[in-house]
């Protein structure tokens, strides 16, 4: 997750604004949320903003969402949060790890079992027949595809971009 100092307020104000909002997308049987939509979500609800890219960010507060549970036997609700092309994003295997004890041999899969998990914890109206599968206009990569490893901030804990200097403080 973020560094050594833990996330950064904003980080946490953005953690507890985005469990209502995948409680809600949960509601509704088959509905996803992309990353980017979550991203603006959490900082209206907020008034938290930053400048900062969202791929720098956006993996810390689904990191402190998937970690923590609302209610007993809680699925993960970030299963719920895709990218464009519907698949999750490469953080994913590593709260699952986290969470359950376990690394799925196939990211995508697993998310899709979640996310029927999900539905039927949160929503009245799931189908009985109700299978796991991918989420709408899924395109999925290639499992086990190489990810990057990602690297944060030490003074203020955000994931840094490419150029290896934060956007959010200017610190390294």
């Amino acid at each position: 997750m973020s560094g050594a100092r833990g996330p950064n307020a904003n980080v946490l104000a953005w953690q507890r604004a985005a469990r209502p909002i995948l409680e809600r997308v949960a509601r509704s049987y088959d509905e996803t949320i992309t990353y980017g939509e979550l991203g603006t979500m959490v900082q209206a609800d907020t008034g938290v903003e930053t400048k900062s890219l969202l791929q720098n960010w956006i993996g810390d507060v689904l990191w402190g969402v998937a970690q923590t549970q609302g209610r007993p036997n809680e699925p993960m609700l970030t299963s719920l949060v895709v990218d464009r092309n519907g698949n999750v994003g490469p953080g994913y295997a590593d709260a699952v790890r986290s969470r359950y004890g376990f690394i799925p041999a196939d990211p995508e899969a697993h998310a899709d079992a979640e996310r029927l998990a999900c539905y039927r914890f949160f929503c009245a109206d799931v189908p009985v027949n109700a299978r796991p599968r991918p989420s709408k206009h899924s395109r999925r990569r290639a499992p086990n595809a190489t990810l990057p490893i990602a690297k944060y901030c030490a003074s203020c804990g955000i994931r840094l971009p490419l150029t290896g200097r934060c956007d959010s403080c200017s610190g390294d």
